[in-house]
């Protein structure tokens, strides 16, 4: 098999002082000819050895797929059928790995379907589906959509929510989980007119950065202190205070349970089972 040489520089080696500076030779790496071939730099640049259509990412596909159109509406009026043969085959194969990609959120699923939808208009068939997709294709996108619009679910054991009519902590964190999502939906109603927006959306803030960032300890931050705990804000430690400290204040109670506490932890249990 044809091979092509692609030659890399390594950065000088580094040695002792008042030694004469020693340089290595260039290491070449061997791309097999039949990638650089198969895959044209003109629409996919520079490619590393190991490459792998139909793992990359859905946004680079989709890319890829509309330079390899592009290709083939700029190929001369007096080409030959070989020249546009070979050219369909390039955005043939990338559309392939377009509807064979693995797309796990919804803007991925968008971006996908809007790659067929654009690969409809350059065949030139919007109103027929037969020849370009089929029903396995179907099947994979409705799975990728399920995955992708799934509600997600605990990762761990939450444990019961009372023992007897007494909260446990998982009880309180629950309690506080309940008004901090309607505190959420009203104040979206009330900035935004919409009570789902807030819920959508994280604002950025940075009085509320630095306070819930790692070194804020007696009033004063230090900048210089890494940031150890895995959590996203506070350190999980002081949760249940906070939680206590935010419902007293409202008179929410947070020592014992109610019906509806009693009815999730039944509807829990019944799950598990």
């Amino acid at each position: 098999m044809q091979t092509a040489v692609i030659t890399i520089e390594r950065e000088p080696t580094r040695v002792a002082r008042r030694s004469p500076t020693k340089t290595t030779s260039p290491v070449p790496i061997i791309v097999p000819a039949l990638v650089t071939a198969r895959y044209p730099e003109a629409i996919f640049g520079k490619l590393p050895p190991g490459f792998v259509l139909k793992d990359q990412h859905i946004s680079v596909l989709v890319h890829w797929h509309r330079k390899a159109m592009k290709a083939v509406n700029d190929l001369p009026k007096g080409r030959s059928g070989d020249d546009l043969t070979a050219a369909m085959a390039i955005a043939n194969e990338i559309f392939d790995a377009i509807k064979q990609a693995r797309v796990t959120s919804p803007g991925m699923v968008a971006t996908q379907m809007s790659a067929v939808v654009e690969r409809f208009r350059f065949m030139g068939n919007d109103d027929s589906l037969d020849e370009e997709l089929g029903v396995p294709d179907f099947r994979r996108f409705a799975e990728a959509l399920a995955i992708a619009t799934a509600m997600p679910v605990p990762t761990k054991r939450v444990g019961p929510l009372q023992r007897g009519r007494k909260l446990t902590r998982a009880g309180l964190l629950h309690r506080y989980h309940a008004f901090l999502i309607g505190e959420i939906q009203t104040l979206s109603l009330a900035l935004y007119g919409s009570r789902e927006y807030a819920m959508k959306m994280q604002p950025l803030d940075d009085a509320v950065n630095v306070r819930v960032r790692a070194g804020f300890k007696g009033g004063k931050f230090n900048p210089r202190a890494r940031r150890t705990c895995r959590y996203p804000f506070f350190d999980e430690s002081k949760i249940s205070a906070r939680a206590k400290a935010v419902l007293g204040s409202l008179k929410i109670d947070t020592n014992r349970a109610d019906e509806l506490a009693d009815r999730a932890v039944a509807a829990r249990s019944k799950n598990a089972r």
